[in-house]
């Protein structure tokens, strides 16, 4: 365990999924700044430790770190806020950040197809524009886009939309640029492990499933019985990773396809993964996800502050509830009785015209028997769970 000390320390994100990492930060006796633009839930906004600011925008967040002291740079829940933090670190010296170079390796959807290629690990197949003829089915994507928008897969005669679907991928991409795979169906998973020495410190698996969008997670539980092939597998094609771009210690979060051709790595990230995936981690196994996420950007070797807790008794899914329709909502309404661990707001009540898929609170089920763990996530994988 680490003694908490003072430090000062800067975290570039202001949405509700960075509450962990804050939580775990002032656990650690740390003076905490936050920075980002529009407010934010993680402390009072008028806090002269709130700064309003683009943390997309590097030379803003310069200023800012030198006109007060800061000890530790930290990104949070999203990839913009990384690699500000890893421009910053190498101009400044910051610990627990690649390299700009390595962090576009590995957050560029492109040049992390390029690294897969060239590394020679399992990831679907990069094609151009006339190849999509005759293959069962394509994914065009952004290079650098989240939260599943700009994505779109066409099969068979479908593939006479590809110029639409390129051009919708480039409207989200930051850069414009846009990347088209050979599409592998299967089942969604992340391997999420810490780093220390370029070795896996700690790793959990954890199976995902997109209800309402189908490129984006809402629905997850952590595995406790994956195959054990497998996960060495995912272990030593990591370490290779870590091994071949000199990765400093820290998390490094994997997503990836398993269907009856093995594994498949879609995109990898070193930033904390959002919705409060370390409170499912957490949860579920009692292990201070958050707490180890940080003590990674603090230099030397990985080491909690926190005490590992007891484990949940029964089965935790995470589910984030979405609106149905554009109509707005007035509440959420099960339809059938939960344990219900935790439910976190993300947005309040609307009355007038809304968006339909909009993301209304982060909900943990807990179920203590088989039964109830599979009709609860059979209803929420069917949009039978509640209405809202």
């Amino acid at each position: 365990m680490v003694v908490p000390s003072k430090r000062r320390v800067l975290l570039l994100d202001t949405g509700f999924s960075a509450r962990p990492i804050v939580e775990s930060l002032l656990f650690r006796g740390c003076d905490v700044f936050i920075l980002g633009r529009g407010g934010t839930t993680l402390m009072n906004p008028e806090s002269k430790h709130y700064i309003d600011c683009d943390y997309a925008d590097g030379d803003a967040v310069r200023a800012v770190l030198d006109e007060i002291d800061i000890d530790v740079l930290m990104p949070g829940v999203t990839d913009v806020g990384y690699e500000t933090c890893a421009r910053l670190a190498a101009e400044i010296g910051f610990t627990g950040l690649d390299s700009p170079q390595t962090t576009l390796e590995l957050s560029n959807k492109e040049s992390f197809r390029e690294l897969c290629e060239t590394l020679q690990l399992p990831a679907p197949r990069r094609l151009n524009p006339a190849e999509v003829h005759g293959l069962e089915a394509v994914i065009v994507k952004p290079v650098d886009g989240y939260s599943g928008r700009g994505i779109s897969v066409l099969r068979g005669q479908e593939m006479v939309a590809l110029d639409d679907a390129v051009t919708r991928a480039k409207i989200a991409s930051r850069s414009s640029k846009y990347i088209l795979e050979e599409f592998q169906s299967g089942q969604l998973y992340s391997h999420s492990c810490f780093l220390a020495e370029g070795m896996v410190l700690r790793d959990f698996i954890v199976k995902e499933y997109s209800v309402h969008n189908a490129f984006s997670v809402d629905t997850s539980y952590v595995v406790d019985n994956f195959d054990a092939g497998l996960l060495a597998q995912l272990r030593e094609k990591v370490q290779f990773i870590a091994s071949s771009l000199t990765l400093v210690n820290g998390l490094f979060h994997t997503q990836f396809i398993l269907n009856e051709k093995g594994i498949w790595f879609v995109e990898v990230t070193r930033r904390c993964p959002g919705d409060l995936y370390a409170e499912l981690i957490q949860r579920t196994t009692g292990f201070p996800y958050s707490d180890m996420y940080v003590s990674g950007f603090f230099g030397g070797d990985m080491v909690l502050a926190q005490s590992p807790t007891e484990p949940a008794t029964g089965k935790i899914i995470r589910h984030t509830i979405k609106t149905a329709g554009r109509a707005g909502y007035s509440g959420i309404e099960f339809t059938r009785p939960l344990q219900i661990a935790s439910l976190v707001p993300v947005a309040g009540l609307q009355a007038g015209p809304g968006v339909a898929g909009e993301r209304i609170a982060v909900m943990f089920t807990e179920s203590n028997s088989e039964q109830d763990f599979v009709a609860v996530l059979s209803d929420a994988l069917n949009k039978k769970l509640y209405r809202a």
